[in-house]
């Protein structure tokens, strides 16, 4: 690894935010795991409660948004990986900094951002950090470069399974090859609502914004890839699943969650069930391998990172090894994921923050206001 990666930095403490489309990370340096991680959402009371003295316009974030006893309308504050509102989305920073200890002198922030973000937005949002927390220095990374050196390493390929999208990137010596990478819509959204889809008949309700938490929750606590989905789906098999039940309070139901549980993150690699004609995840590296330059595959190839929520379903690595396996290129490819691969941004804004790279490369403030 380069010397950037491996010298202390002078700052005292240095803040953490990852903005991501569907989750927001906030933390410090000096903690391995993020202060605060909560939807990349507001809500609206869409009636006005006395009780709880919310007006109409009033915002609901975080914790309080899952919390919530009335009825609320959710909206994003991005639309893949797009800032939807600038003045809604730097409320919602204030709102989480002012949750956190506020920075006090000689103290610097990461803000991890997506490559889908324009650069009006980068600079706006930095320009309201800068003059609202008066932080002393800010460094913008790229998420898929964050994803890179959090395994310590600076040439590879990444893979982020996001929730909009599912994205390719290759890097030499740290270095992107491509500007755009390679991406598809098979993402967390699609399985979000292709398991939506499998409960049509039974709770069509499913579809309100309201159980946007109860299917996320599914997802990730309670579904998880098989090794042969023709066997999955042969009437053996299917009398052999043991279904869970999942309490619907809302409505006083049960879920009966069986080989959905199976279903739904087989669209990853299997998009067409789903009526998906968009590449699968592993056809999204293969096709990102042809296009490299002969010369380089092997090198470039020689490390596959997972990022994202979408790869942490138990047996994802395996299913990649095994496919992986057929092509000779790729057979010998170091895959690397951490164990919560949703924190993998998150540890690369470790790396780069406890290291030299953060004063190497990071703005003061008199830098940043002096472009203008």
């Amino acid at each position: 690894m380069n010397n950037d990666f491996e010298s202390k930095q002078e700052i005292n403490n240095i803040f953490l935010l990852d903005l991501g489309s569907s989750l927001t990370k906030i933390g410090f340096s000096s903690n391995i795991y993020p202060s605060i991680i909560c939807d990349s959402s507001y809500g609206i009371p869409r009636i006005h409660d006395a009780g709880n003295n919310l007006e109409k316009t009033q915002k609901i974030y975080c914790e309080d948004l899952n919390n919530s006893t009335i009825s609320i309308k959710r909206i994003n504050l991005f639309t893949y990986s797009q800032p939807n509102n600038l003045e809604s989305i730097f409320e919602f920073v204030e709102h989480l900094f002012n949750k956190m200890s506020l920075p006090t002198k000689n103290e610097g922030l990461i803000i991890a951002y997506s490559n889908e973000w324009s650069n009006f937005f980068l600079y706006q949002l930095q320009a309201f950090l800068f003059q609202r927390f008066n932080f002393s220095s800010i460094l913008p990374i790229k998420t898929d470069f964050l994803s890179l050196i959090s395994h310590k390493v600076k040439t590879g390929v990444v893979l982020d399974i996001g929730h909009s999208y599912s994205r390719v990137i290759q890097f030499d010596k740290g270095k992107p090859l491509t500007t755009a990478g390679f991406k598809t819509n098979v993402a967390g959204k699609l399985i979000q609502d292709y398991l939506i889809k499998l409960y049509n008949n039974s709770h069509p309700y499913l579809q309100s914004p309201i159980f946007e938490p109860l299917i996320s929750s599914i997802i990730r606590e309670k579904c998880l890839l098989t090794f042969d989905i023709d066997k999955l789906l042969s009437d053996q098999y299917l009398d052999e699943i043991i279904s869970e039940e999942i309490e619907i309070s809302q409505f006083k139901e049960i879920l009966m969650l069986g080989i959905e549980k199976y279903l739904a993150p087989e669209v990853l690699f299997h998009p067409k069930l789903a009526n998906s004609k968009n590449l699968s995840v592993d056809s999204l590296i293969i096709q990102s391998l042809k296009e490299c330059h002969l010369s380089l595959r092997s090198k470039v190839y020689s490390n596959i990172i997972l990022a994202g929520g979408g790869c942490a379903f138990k047996n994802f690595k395996e299913r990649l090894l095994s496919i992986f396996s057929k092509i000779p290129m790729l057979a010998n490819s170091n895959i690397l994921i951490h164990f919560d691969p949703s924190l993998t941004v998150w540890k690369g804004m470790l790396v780069a923050a406890n290291s030299n790279y953060y004063g190497k490369n990071a703005q003061t403030q008199n830098q940043f206001f002096a472009k203008l």
